[in-house]
């Protein structure tokens, strides 16, 4: 009899330990759940929600409410796209995966994920399912800011391929592309202020369309000057080709431009180019309250300087860009230049665009 009751009282001290290990267990999950960033909702096979973690909370925006229990399509009936996603998911009982939905979270507010349904199976018997939320809107900020200055294509690449920015600081290869508008100085004296934003917003937003054409890297606009990299962040094989297409269709995009400005009274614009290819260090430069990246190196201070060298109409290509343009008889060996910053005069080429 004291042998039955010390193993009932052995088996019951095992059966709370065993308890004890499956809240602790539940416990941890519970708290793995919470802290993740991707929204995880379970799904019963009648459709109600048996689990939510905080990051599907946050990214639907919901406020104190008792969503346990809830069918799903009363908690999602925001979002008839979604809820035929799980519909057609659940019919078809197989993972399904939709990237980019577009989702109104419960302020209203439009924002977009990842979205993936998967069955969840408990002894080979289907129990509902696994619905998971990837939130895009810290990734749509980062593009939308990347796209100021850079093409669209380039941020894609970026975001899928993360190991490709280096935002610490690397020494690479970088073709360096300057833009100056000649005697705008003077000319903005003569200007009233409000035309003067206008002509450079108008010249600019005409620039920088070309160069994201060629895919370059609007680098910085300094007063009514132009810096453009290509090969930085994202290098292509063809960046010296792009960067000299890129400053020849600059002065076609301006006659155009220029026709246009001047049947409004607006004064014509010229400008002249430099461009040099050689090695940078490229990464996120300046202080902890505000960094750019950019790029450094004696690389970038040619590029102005054979910038400053051109004139009018003239785009000036240092020797390490002309010798990768095999075949190209556009442009016109010219005298060395004394160039501030270099002991030696710099051999240079030149090309000289004719207003059509």
């Amino acid at each position: 009899f004291f042998k039955s009751i010390v193993k009932k009282i052995s088996l019951s001290y095992d059966n709370i330990i065993l308890l004890e290990n499956i809240k602790k267990s539940k416990k941890l999950i519970d708290n793995i759940m919470s802290s993740i960033s991707t929204g995880i909702v379970k799904i019963n096979l009648i459709g109600e929600i048996e689990y939510i973690n905080d990051s599907a909370i946050e990214i639907f925006k919901f406020k104190n409410e008792n969503l346990l229990n809830n069918h799903y399509a009363m908690v999602f009936e925001d979002n008839m796209n979604l809820l035929e996603l799980i519909d057609f998911a659940e019919s078809r009982n197989h993972i399904l995966y939709e990237e980019n939905l577009s989702i109104i979270r419960k302020d209203k507010n439009e924002t977009h994920i990842n979205l993936t349904i998967s069955p969840v199976f408990e002894d080979g018997l289907n129990s509902g399912s696994v619905i998971s939320f990837e939130d895009l809107s810290d990734i749509n900020k980062v593009k939308s800011t990347f796209k100021k200055y850079v093409s669209e294509n380039i941020v894609d690449e970026l975001l899928l391929n993360e190991s490709s920015l280096e935002l610490g600081g690397i020494e690479q290869e970088v073709c360096v592309l300057f833009s100056d508008i000649r005697g705008f100085t003077s000319m903005s004296e003569t200007l009233e202020p409000r035309k003067v934003v206008k002509l450079l917003n108008g010249f600019f937003d005409k620039m920088i369309d070309v160069v994201f054409k060629y895919n370059g890297t609007l680098d910085k606009i300094i007063g009514d000057e132009l810096m453009v990299l290509y090969g930085a962040p994202l290098k292509k094989k063809d960046d010296i080709l792009n960067a000299v297409n890129t400053a020849k269709e600059m002065f076609t995009t301006l006659d155009k431009f220029n026709k246009e400005m001047l049947s409004d009274g607006f004064p014509e614009l010229r400008i002249g180019i430099g461009i040099n290819y050689g090695k940078v260090i490229c990464g996120n430069i300046g202080s902890e309250q505000q960094m750019n990246y950019t790029v450094i190196g004696d690389t970038v201070n040619l590029a102005s300087r054979l910038c400053s060298a051109a004139k009018p109409g003239e785009i000036i290509i240092s020797e390490s860009v002309h010798k990768e343009l095999i075949g190209n008889h556009e442009f016109v060996l010219s005298e060395d230049l004394t160039l501030k910053g270099k002991r030696r005069p710099v051999k240079n080429w030149k090309y000289t665009h004719h207003i059509l």
